[in-house]
């Protein structure tokens, strides 16, 4: 398995936090390539750039949007993917049960009480993927992780 970036490789990072952004800044000041760490909106950065992408990762991020928020967002990255060879992982809690434990009540019920502590909801990262007609998905898992259910999806940019 080969590198997915060397020393001539390029990142970028979009967080809309700025405390996030700088905690990126400076966890990545040491790596053997370029990390360039964006603050602000994903989809206005990515509709402002000419920038095309080999790989778009998307790492529990669309569970602190409404789902029309988080299509939005899948727009952005889909337009970004170079055609053909271009990929994107996304990883989202899941409203999936078939590997959630009890744990996903004491979630929910926490962020029921709470939800300015626990904001991120399970969300049913198919059903928003399939909204996105540019993009195919390739793999889908279902894991668990501390009681709750994780999705990871894979996709493409959908070829006609």
């Amino acid at each position: 398995m080969g590198k997915i970036v060397g020393k001539g490789g390029h990142i970028f990072g979009i967080d809309l936090s700025p405390a996030m952004c700088q905690i990126a800044k400076q966890r990545c000041e040491s790596l053997p390539c370029q990390v360039d760490v964006i603050c602000g909106d994903a989809v206005q950065i990515l509709t402002n750039t000419n920038e095309m992408f080999d790989r778009i990762s998307m790492t529990f991020t669309l569970e602190l949007f409404d789902e029309t928020d988080a299509t939005q967002l899948l727009k952005a990255a889909a337009s970004k993917l170079v055609p053909g060879s271009g990929r994107m992982v996304i990883v989202s809690m899941s409203t999936a049960v078939e590997k959630a434990g009890c744990m996903m009540g004491c979630y929910a019920c926490c962020r029921c009480v709470c939800p300015c502590v626990v904001d991120c909801k399970p969300i049913d990262l198919e059903a928003i993927v399939t909204k996105v007609k540019e993009l195919a998905i390739v793999t889908r898992s279902i894991l668990p992780m501390y009681g709750l259910a994780v999705e990871i999806i894979e996709v493409n940019i959908e070829v006609d």
